[in-house]
């Protein structure tokens, strides 16, 4: 029974509110005891009927003056009427308390020199219920926005996201249908490392956060990939510095750097090329390098290398790491450069 009844007051609302006024009923009790001595049983009474008009105004204010009048913006009636309701209340909570001190002239005479107080006193009672809902309603209204902005981030990710599949995918497809064309021997080696890696997009990359070492793995199995199906001729160099363990990344952040350097760098250069992709871990700070060269077609016609991939990733990156990531790309004549550093700290 006990316990229903504290989860009732702590709990549900109406529980709440009895426990406030339940308290503010025996503080000003004891604070007019401490100073007075009185009789128990009229500062009892008294500081009842205190409570009573305090929450009879409050509740008056808060379910019925500041809806009609405050939510509506209609500002000057809303004061207008606050004040005729103060002065309407107001003489009826002096009256009971000049009743309930019939036996105490001297309380009679305190009562007839704070009459004129009592209006100020009720009015400012009043005007912090209002203040009270102004700045819940602000705290509730930026709670929403920063949910909603929240949802929507959310739901562009996971759509940014899903489009790194598909374009990862299709570049994967083709190269294994022109492998099988050949009828190459590779072409089940690229099929395995296919299943490993839409194994781990499948089953792990649903996590907001995965582990680095994990996405690292996933890297490198995408490397060996394109290793399988590029000629002797192509330079690949991918190394490792640093500690991963603990550390978490978002999934498929750095899958689109690979993409375009293999795609931009090597893909159309069947003689000559390279890809050269180096991470190093220091602390809690990824850095990432990949450099790949580029075709003589691109530097004769100075093609800009990118696409959807690219953009993506970015967007991306200034969604998930806003302020803790540094991203630089250096385009020149003959190389095709993205220095990625982001602090991987996830509790900022």
């Amino acid at each position: 029974m006990i316990e229903k009844l504290l989860s009732f007051l702590t709990k549900q609302k109406i529980g709440q509110h009895l426990l406030f006024w339940l308290f503010s009923f025996v503080f000003l009790s004891f604070m007019e005891y401490s100073t007075t001595h009185g009789p128990i049983a009229s500062i009892v009474l008294k500081q009842f009927i205190n409570v009573a008009f305090y929450a009879t105004m409050v509740y008056g204010n808060i379910y019925y003056l500041i809806p009609n009048y405050f939510q509506d913006k209609r500002y000057p009636a809303y004061f207008l009427v606050l004040i005729l309701f103060v002065i309407i209340v107001t003489p009826i909570y002096s009256f009971l308390l000049y009743i309930i001190a019939f036996n105490d002239p001297f309380e009679k005479a305190e009562l007839l020199k704070l009459k004129n107080y009592y209006y100020f006193f009720n009015f400012f009672i009043v005007g912090a219920s209002t203040v009270f809902v102004i700045i819940k309603d602000w705290i509730f209204q930026k709670r929403e926005k920063r949910e909603l902005e929240n949802r929507n981030m959310q739901s562009e990710l996971n759509f940014l996201k899903s489009q790194i599949n598909p374009h990862f995918l299709f570049n994967t497809l083709n190269s294994l249908y022109a492998l099988t064309l050949k009828k190459s021997d590779k072409a089940p080696d690229v099929v395995i490392k296919l299943s490993e890696m839409m194994r781990y997009m499948l089953y792990e990359c649903n996590e907001k956060f995965v582990p680095l070492e994990n996405e690292l793995i996933y890297l490198q199995n995408y490397i060996e990939l394109e290793k399988l199906r590029q000629p002797d001729s192509i330079h690949i160099d991918f190394r490792i510095e640093g500690n991963t363990d603990s550390l978490m990344i978002a999934p498929l952040i750095i899958i689109s750097f690979l993409e375009n350097a293999f795609k931009h760098g090597i893909s159309t250069s069947i003689d000559f090329g390279f890809v050269n992709i180096h991470f190093r871990i220091s602390g809690q700070i990824l850095e990432f390098k990949i450099e790949n060269s580029k075709t003589e077609f691109q530097q004769k016609q100075n093609n800009k290398i990118g696409g959807i991939g690219l953009i993506n990733a970015q967007k991306r990156l200034d969604m998930i790491y806003p302020d803790q990531h540094t991203l630089e790309i250096i385009d020149t004549q003959e190389l095709y450069t993205v220095l990625l550093n982001i602090n991987l700290n996830n509790e900022i």
